[in-house]
C-alpha cells in the first residue's frame, strides 16, 4: 500500500527538497506540498493525505493546522517537520496527536526511519491483525529525542527558534533586520546568529553597496550532500 502525502512547508524550495527525500522512501508518494497553514487544510481536507508533513512556522502556525484536522476528524496522521523545538511546541504536537517530531536540521536517515516505522503502523491499523496487549503496544512507533538538542548555557532554545525562523534559504537579512522582524536585541541576535554560523546552519557573506560601509548579511543553509536538509 502506497503511503499519500502532503508536505507543509512554507518555503517552496525546501518542500521540494523535502518531497524528494520522501519519494526516495519505498511505499510513499507526495501528493502535493502546501505554503500556507490555509492552503494546508484545504489540501488535507480535499486530498485526504494519509500522512502529513507538517512545519510549525507557516503563515500562522502549524499547530493550528494540526489541531483544525483534529476537530474535523479528518483521517490524516501527521510528523511535524520543522525547527520548532521549545518544550510547549513539542508538547502541543505530541498532545495533538503527532505521530513523530522531527527536528531541522535533520539527516535523510531521521526521515527515513521515521516514514518506515509510520508504514509499519499504517499497514498494521488496515489489516487489524493483532491480538494482545503486547502486539497493541508495538504498534505505537518510537518517537526520537532529537528535539532535544545540546546547546550551550547561554543560547536558550526558545530565543534560538525565533532567530531561525527570521532566516531564509532564498533571502538574505541583517542582524538588525532579524531584531526588528524578531522583536529580540541587536546584540542578542548578533550572539545567535555568531554560533549558527558556528554551527554551519547559518552563511554569513557581505554584500558591498554602491555607497557606504559593507553589509553583513546572513543566510539559512541548505545542504543536501549526505542526505542532510537543512
Amino acid at each position: 500500500m502506497t503511503i499519500r502525502t502532503l508536505v507543509v512547508e512554507d518555503d517552496p524550495m525546501l518542500a521540494q527538497i523535502l518531497a524528494r527525500f520522501v519519494e526516495r522512501v519505498e511505499g510513499f508518494e507526495v501528493l502535493a506540498s502546501a505554503h500556507t497553514c490555509t492552503e494546508a487544510f484545504h489540501l488535507a481536507q480535499t486530498l485526504l493525505p494519509d500522512l502529513i508533513l507538517l512545519d510549525v512556522y507557516l503563515d500562522g502556525s502549524g499547530l493550528d493546522v494540526l489541531k483544525d484536522i483534529r476537530n474535523k476528524e479528518l483521517p490524516c496522521d501527521v510528523i511535524m517537520v520543522t525547527a520548532a523545538q521549545d518544550a510547549a511546541t513539542v508538547t502541543a504536537g505530541m498532545r495533538y496527536g503527532a505521530v513523530d517530531y522531527i527536528v531541522k536540521p535533520f539527516e535523510f536517515a531521521r526521515l527515513k526511519t521515521a516514514l518506515q516505522n509510520y508504514l509499519t503502523l499504517h499497514n498494521s491499523l488496515q489489516e487489524g491483525k493483532w491480538a494482545g496487549q503486547a502486539a497493541i503496544d508495538g504498534l505505537k512507533p518510537r518517537v526520537s529525542n532529537t528535539f532535544k538538542e545540546a546547546l550551550p548555557k547561554n543560547i536558550d532554545p526558545l530565543t534560538l527558534a525565533n532567530v531561525r525562523k527570521a532566516l531564509t534559504p532564498s533571502t538574505s537579512i541583517t542582524a538588525s533586520g532579524i531584531a526588528a522582524s524578531s522583536g529580540i536585541s541587536y546584540g542578542t541576535v548578533i550572539r545567535y546568529l555568531h554560533y549558527l554560523v558556528q554551527e554551519g546552519t547559518v552563511t554569513k557573506t557581505l554584500r558591498y553597496p554602491p555607497r557606504g560601509r559593507p553589509v553583513v548579511e546572513y543566510t539559512m543553509r541548505i545542504v543536501c550532500k549526505g542526505g542532510t536538509l537543512r
